[in-house]
């Protein structure tokens, strides 16, 4: 689990599947260079986002697009910030 300092939400316990962990690799994304962005996103819009879901204790989404297969892997934490998964949009 990454732990940022400066992190407004918890992760919880972070999972995903072995398909969104071989995708990931094939990228040469590390895992954990997608939580930190799902944690401190540098997109105002982003940051936006999160703030307003916190605050009406809504999901938390990131998405960040594999470049080099051109799919998108889906960060989500649920409300309570007990759980983040990574999900692999077909």
């Amino acid at each position: 689990m990454v732990i940022e300092q400066n992190a407004i939400f918890d992760l919880g316990v972070v999972s995903c599947s072995l398909e969104v962990k071989e995708a990931i690799k094939e990228a040469g994304v590390p895992q954990n260079e997608l939580l930190r962005f799902h944690l401190l996103p540098t997109c105002p819009e982003l940051q936006a986002e999160h703030i307003r879901a916190l605050n009406d204790k809504e999901w938390i989404c990131s998405s960040f697009e594999l470049k080099t297969s051109e799919r998108t892997v889906w960060i989500v934490t649920d409300p309570q910030q007990n759980h983040t998964n990574l999900y692999l949009e077909p």
